[in-house]
């Protein structure tokens, strides 16, 4: 039987008791009340017993909860430092690639700018020598008509 029914028999059996007359007590055989609070005490201890049990699975469920979160917590922070350590090198990364790329542009840059001053000089020249070679070919067909003139004299 569970402590409050055993309270509730309890205080039955006092309001049947027997009254004593003029006096306000009441008479109870001692054996019965003794028998009585020897179960409520037995049934107490019992419940206590299992109050202290569910206290104790109740801790020991709050530490399990408790480790359970460390873990959580620490996988959670250890993706986070991943993460930004990640983010970190594709970030120095991004940096070396758009250095390389900006050298990469300046020197081919340069390399046109090289290439067409030396096409241009290049050309220059071969103005030049065209010119004289028009220059030598016009005298020599000067002088091709100059022969045939005299010889048709």
């Amino acid at each position: 039987m569970n402590t409050l029914k055993l309270i509730d028999s309890l205080e039955e059996m006092l309001e049947t008791a027997h009254k004593v007359p003029l006096t306000g007590n009441i008479m109870i055989k001692g054996d019965e009340i003794f028998d009585l609070l020897n179960e409520i005490r037995d049934s107490f201890q019992e419940e206590v017993k299992k109050a202290r049990q569910i206290v104790r699975e109740r801790e020991q469920m709050i530490d399990s909860a408790k480790r359970e979160a460390d873990m959580i917590i620490k996988g959670v922070e250890a993706n986070i430092e991943n993460m930004i350590s990640e983010t970190s090198i594709k970030r120095r990364a991004e940096q070396k690639a758009a250095e390389i790329e900006e050298a990469a542009y300046k020197k081919a840059s340069q390399l046109i700018n090289h290439s067409e001053s030396y096409s241009e000089e290049i050309l220059n020249t071969l103005d030049n020598y065209v010119n004289k070679c028009s220059g030598n070919i016009k005298e020599a067909k000067r002088q091709l008509t100059s022969i045939k003139t005299k010889k048709s004299m």
